[in-house]
């Protein structure tokens, strides 16, 4: 896991879950200027198109991978618009018993977002306009550790929707919240906005996959919008079943008699 693709990313950053409440994701404290040096420190992963900062301005988008895609946008062999989903127990502990969504895996690297960590914070002020679609619980999700300035945003297309929609895979696709709600809302049938991002540079995820790290399995659409995000990643092992199901029951802490 890196901290960002195609340069040095910012250290992970923490959300506090224990006030108990929802908060706004903001940027108080910071100078107009600290906010746009952010913002254009930010590089966003390979095909997620349209991310935006906390103000609702669009990132840095790098250009997508020209390799060879299947008629899905896939590259062959890739593990986009799957689950990886960790093996137990995993050292890093940003990503123990985490479900991530792959948004794209080419030579160049990966990206994906972590469907199973919810946070206490709400859209801030400039796109809490969006905060009424949400898919519920309506809070932002935690991505990842990459870029936390980055909201991106995953939606389902019920009708056309233009320019504010971009295919990931099948139905399923990212939202531009640069665009008024209002519009593109109704062509959009559930919504989920994640913060930050889970990337890795070139074959290190592959590196990862030998050693076991992670399980690569089929995604549904549910998962992606889940109103049950602590009992994801069992689920998903449940419905598999055969020895996965099995690994569903195990006990979060594994030395526990």
């Amino acid at each position: 896991m890196v901290d960002g693709l195609g340069g040095e990313g910012r250290a992970p950053q923490s959300v506090d879950h224990d006030t108990g409440s929802h908060e706004q994701a903001d940027d108080e404290g910071e100078t107009e200027q600290q906010r746009g040096e952010a913002a254009a420190g930010v590089v966003v992963p390979h095909g997620v198109i349209s991310p935006v900062d906390s103000r609702g301005n669009h990132l840095k988008t790098p250009s997508r991978h020209n390799g060879d895609v299947d008629l899905d946008g896939v590259t062959p062999g890739s593990c986009k618009g799957r689950l990886l989903v960790a093996t137990p127990p995993l050292d890093d502990p940003n990503f123990d018993r985490t479900v991530v969504y792959m948004l794209e895996h080419t030579r160049d690297g990966a990206v994906g977002v972590v469907l199973n960590r919810p946070t206490d914070l709400v859209l801030p002020e400039p796109l809490s306009r969006w905060s009424e679609h949400l898919s519920p619980p309506s809070v932002l999700f935690q991505g990842g550790p990459v870029e936390l300035d980055a909201l991106i945003a995953l939606g389902r297309l019920d009708g056309p929707a233009d320019e504010a929609w971009s295919p990931v895979v099948g139905d399923l696709g990212s939202v531009d919240l640069a665009h008024d709600p209002v519009v593109v809302a109704e062509h959009v049938r559930q919504l989920r906005v994640f913060r930050g991002y889970s990337g890795w540079g070139p074959y290190q995820l592959d590196g990862e996959l030998a050693e076991g790290s992670w399980m690569v399995l089929p995604a549904e659409h549910a998962d992606v919008f889940t109103t049950q995000p602590d009992d994801l990643w069992r689920a998903v092992l449940r419905r598999q079943g055969g020895r996965l199901a099995w690994a569903a029951r195990a006990p979060d802490n594994l030395s526990a008699n």
